[in-house]
């Protein structure tokens, strides 16, 4: 029976850890109801960019930006320009 007694320090230390759990329970009910409307947000934003619709008109959109004599002079003028940024790291 005296085996069941608890010090003073035993039992601050037993109740330091409970208020532990229940504090990192708190926190991680609070961290997810933070977080929640950004996920809803990214999930509904890849829903929208993986659609069939928003990837034609991406494409169709670029189609028209790239593909006028302007954006090919200028596509390839970044491409010649990735290309010799590469050349010189290359030789380093």
């Amino acid at each position: 029976m005296e085996d069941l007694k608890l010090t003073e320090k035993e039992l601050l230390i037993m109740k330091g850890n409970a208020l532990r759990m229940r504090f990192k329970a708190e926190t991680k009910k609070t961290k997810n109801d933070i977080v929640q409307p950004f996920k809803q947000a990214r999930n509904t934003g890849l829903s929208l960019i993986s659609s069939p619709v928003a990837t034609t008109a991406v494409l169709e959109f670029m189609l028209k930006k790239f593909l006028k004599t302007k954006g090919v002079g200028y596509s390839a003028l970044g491409l010649v320009a990735l290309f010799l940024l590469k050349q010189k790291q290359n030789r380093r």
